[in-house]
């Protein structure tokens, strides 16, 4: 269980940091690689040039505009700088949140606990669940309910009086929050409750309405209309964050990408992904388009779909750029970083031309 819960938190976080990256100076950009004899990880910059040794079982990326990123060994977790200097480390699951420069410890029994970056206890207390928004505010929950915390003056306060946010969602980066007073009913595959929204203060900017929602992103969130038990809705509406609904959408589609960039990734029922704007918009239509996307997300500056072995990147209004074969590739800061058996790896420009290309033996991760 420890194992799986660990993949699953760096996962996360893998992910969530693939988002925050979109907007950096290409300066100094490291990649995270991989000794493919000892299994270890490192970095190497955007010269291919190996500047952290491979020497950690696993770590998250390593931002430009960020000094440290977490690395592990064993049941070792560690804070590191970008010279692969230790700053302080713990035995149990570590997370770092680049944006409010802090970071959180997940314990043995699940609880987690909020440290300053020299592994100081940042805000008080144990919590069953916490969300950093921005260098300003933390969401906490504790007890079933959902605390906004003040980094600047140390108040905690409850998000919504009365209400319960059961699901703080981990890509809001303002503070409206979709909430509900229900749980959810694994038997009838909804909540019991509807879906509202509610701001930082406690203000209800949309009474509970829908069956589902997914939470804010740029302004934009979905709300969803389902029966009982059904996987699919029967009816979507995109909400701006005045809760007033912009576009409506027939059952079938589902967020599977909050907005980055002005776009979100949906999914079509028995079609396919696609990539919708903020006033609803197809950028990508999942039943014109000329691929059926296995994986299909906005990655910074682009638009990145998977097909049938193949990788496609397209700009934000929709452009194809190129196409290429290959095992893993993932846009960072200009670059498409790739690893292939055959090919080997390294980083790609936007032409599909091979600028870089990591030492024999490693291999971008």
């Amino acid at each position: 269980g420890g194992v799986l819960i660990k993949k699953r938190i760096f996962s996360a976080l893998l992910m969530a940091l693939v988002i925050l990256c979109s907007g950096c100076e290409r300066e100094a950009v490291y990649f995270l690689i991989e000794n493919q004899t000892t299994g270890l990880q490192g970095f190497a910059d955007q010269k291919g040039k190996i500047v952290i040794e491979c020497q950690y079982d696993g770590c998250d990326f390593m931002l430009e505009d960020v000094q440290y990123t977490v690395a592990h060994k064993g049941e070792q977790y560690m804070l590191i700088d970008k010279a692969g200097n230790m700053v302080f480390s713990v035995n149990c699951p570590l997370i770092y949140y680049p944006e409010a420069n802090l970071c959180m410890t997940i314990e043995e029994d699940l609880t987690c606990i909020v440290l300053d970056v020299e592994g100081k206890q940042r805000i008080p207390g144990e919590f069953e669940d916490v969300d950093v928004i921005d260098q300003r505010y933390a969401c906490v929950k504790q007890n079933g309910e959902v605390f906004l915390y003040d980094l600047e003056t140390n108040e905690q306060r409850k998000l919504a009086e009365g209400k319960t946010v059961q699901n703080v969602n981990p890509w809001i980066k303002q503070p409206l929050f979709a909430y509900t007073e229900g749980k959810f009913d694994w038997a009838l595959n909804q909540w019991t409750e509807k879906w509202g929204v509610v701001d930082a203060q406690g203000n209800e900017i949309l009474p509970p309405t829908y069956n589902d929602m997914t939470g804010y992103s740029e302004n934009r969130a979905f709300g969803y209309f389902m029966e009982n038990g059904s996987a699919w809705p029967t009816k979507v509406h995109m909400l701006n964050e005045k809760g007033e609904i912009l576009k409506e959408l027939d059952g079938g589609y589902l967020a599977k990408q909050p907005f980055e960039n002005g776009r979100a990734g949906m999914e079509q029922q028995n079609v396919g992904f696609g990539i919708i704007d903020e006033k609803g918009n197809w950028i990508i239509d999942p039943t014109e388009k000329e691929y059926r996307f296995s994986y299909l997300r906005v990655e910074g500056e682009i638009i990145h779909g998977i097909t049938r072995g193949r990788h496609v990147f397209y700009d934000l209004d929709g452009k194809k750029l190129f196409e290429t074969s290959m095992e893993f590739a993932k846009y960072r800061n200009g670059y498409i970083a790739f690893s292939d058996e055959e090919k080997g790896s390294g980083l790609m420009n936007l032409s599909g031309k091979i600028v870089t290309r990591f030492p024999e033996g490693y291999m971008w991760t």
